[in-house]
């Protein structure tokens, strides 16, 4: 059932004695005129009205669409493909952080290593340093009892 605007104002306008209240029917019946012809003009339109609406993504309007329908065909093959793509990235993300904390735990145990190997290479040094001045005192120890032996 549909109303017919027109008549009903028609009627009206025809019904009453009143002046200013068929003016303002008559009035109202030329806004409602012009807005039917400018929503005919649109709905005829068809191009301009979907430009209108779709806002400058007409163009992609149906693609999308289409990509809509095909992922609700293909909904359980996408769960399991999110599914699968999940699982991958968590065994993923634990191989990774277990190889992480080796690595880490690594470093660490480097650092210590390099830490004790400069240690080692001090007292190396120092004593490399150690006998050499040991070595320079006895020979010279030797040598002067040797020249005080030579000289008796």
């Amino acid at each position: 059932m549909s109303f017919d605007a027109k008549s009903g104002i028609m009627k009206a306008i025809a019904e009453t004695q009143d002046q200013n209240l068929k003016t303002i029917l008559l009035l109202l019946l030329g806004v409602l005129e012009e807005l039917g012809g400018k929503i005919d003009a649109i709905a005829a339109d068809e191009k301009g009205l979907r430009e209108a609406v779709l806002n400058g993504h007409a163009e992609n309007h149906d693609r999308d669409h289409e990509f809509v329908g095909l992922l609700f065909q293909h909904r359980e093959a996408a769960a399991e493909e999110r599914r699968w793509i999940r699982e991958r990235m968590g065994s993923n993300c634990a191989d990774a952080c277990t190889w992480a904390e080796q690595r880490m735990r690594d470093e660490k145990d480097a650092a210590k290593t390099a830490v004790e190997d400069a240690k080692a290479d001090k007292r190396a040094a120092r004593d490399a340093i150690i006998r050499t001045v040991v070595a320079s005192l006895t020979s010279a120890v030797i040598t002067g009892l040797s020249v005080v032996a030579f000289l008796k």
